[in-house]
């Protein structure tokens, strides 16, 4: 067994990331910073260390803020456990109109058949699934595409693994200009978030819709591990595997605090699931339901914004259709 102080190094954090979860059961150390610094409106997002300090609240301590950027190849490796997770999810009837009969050894397809449907030697698939050859052609990724049947989005995230953008430092303040925008929208929710689903900035109206919405927080941590979160989601379930499968598209796997957080995570079975899944689709402009201690049910629509020059940021607004009771719900809003 390592030692906690071993095994919470950057490398074994990224194997957190790229195994799957019956792979990767949780062997880091849980050592926790009780330090909670002040934070200002353009305070830097927090690394997923939880706070203990904060009771009740799942906002996180800052510790250790540099760390050590992932080696060449993690993303790759990534890549290999994506694919071999996506090949399981194909029945084998897709590859073969009358299968070999017998007992197959694993679920889904075996490396045969998706190499001989992409066209691919299965020697070279085995290269590619092991992180042994980097540098398949968008050819070859289009091909393994098909063969393992992904969608859009599916296909969008295989491509960003094998070949990933080059690493760029994390974005975490909030210009004075999107603090206006966001404080301009005085009868809708709106906040911004990064990658990680860390929230950097929320107005007022946002921060009484829900907890989670608070700067400091984040989302993907609050849907999973906060009951609070659970209680106003009459929709959770499907909200939750939305938020795993949302987490996958966007976050950088090579980041060691997106490796922490999915670290902590995994010791909840509720985000194992659907993380096991590999299911890759950003977040969609869609209706979200609420049911608020104070104000009731509310069916907001949400949008996602770009934010210019910080293309690390979103902008998420809420809105309310014009003169429903969800628009008066929001006016009623402390």
């Amino acid at each position: 067994m390592p030692s906690p102080s071993a095994s919470s190094s950057p490398e074994c954090l990224v194997a957190l990331w790229a195994k799957s979860p019956q792979e990767a059961r949780l062997t880091t150390g849980r050592g926790r910073d009780a330090s909670m610094p002040a934070r200002s409106r353009a305070s830097t997002a927090p690394p997923y260390v939880r706070d203990r300090s904060q009771t009740g609240s799942s906002r996180w301590a800052a510790s250790n803020p540099g760390g050590s950027p992932f080696g060449p190849g993690r993303a790759t490796t990534s890549w290999g456990v994506f694919l071999k997770a996506r090949r399981g999810r194909v029945p084998p009837s897709h590859a073969a109109p009358r299968p070999a009969p017998g007992r197959r050894r694993v679920a889904g397809l075996r490396r045969d058949e998706p190499a001989r449907l992409a066209g691919i030697s299965e020697p070279y698939l085995i290269r590619l699934e092991q992180g042994v050859d980097r540098h398949p052609s968008p050819q070859v990724v289009r091909a393994l595409a098909r063969a393992l049947e992904l969608d859009a989005d599916a296909t969008a995230h295989l491509f960003a693994l094998a070949v990933p953008d080059p690493m760029r430092p994390s974005e975490t303040e909030v210009t004075a200009h999107v603090h206006q925008l966001l404080d301009a929208w005085v009868d809708s929710p709106a906040y911004v978030r990064n990658r990680r689903f860390d929230v950097l900035a929320a107005n007022k109206r946002a921060r009484a819709l829900a907890p989670m919405y608070g700067t400091g927080h984040n989302l993907a941590w609050d849907m999973f591990l906060d009951p609070g979160t659970r209680r106003l989601s009459p929709d959770w379930p499907e909200i939750a595997a939305q938020t795993a499968a949302a987490l996958r598209a966007e976050a950088d796997p090579r980041d060691p605090r997106t490796a922490r957080l999915v670290a902590e995570l995994e010791a909840d079975e509720d985000f194992r699931r659907p993380w096991a899944r590999h299911d890759a689709r950003p977040s969609r402009d869609e209706l979200k339901r609420f049911v608020h201690p104070v104000v009731g049910e509310l069916a907001l629509r949400r949008q996602a914004l770009t934010v210019g020059g910080a293309e690390q940021q979103a902008v998420i607004v809420c809105q309310a259709a014009p003169g429903s009771p969800s628009a008066d719900a929001l006016a009623r809003l402390p």
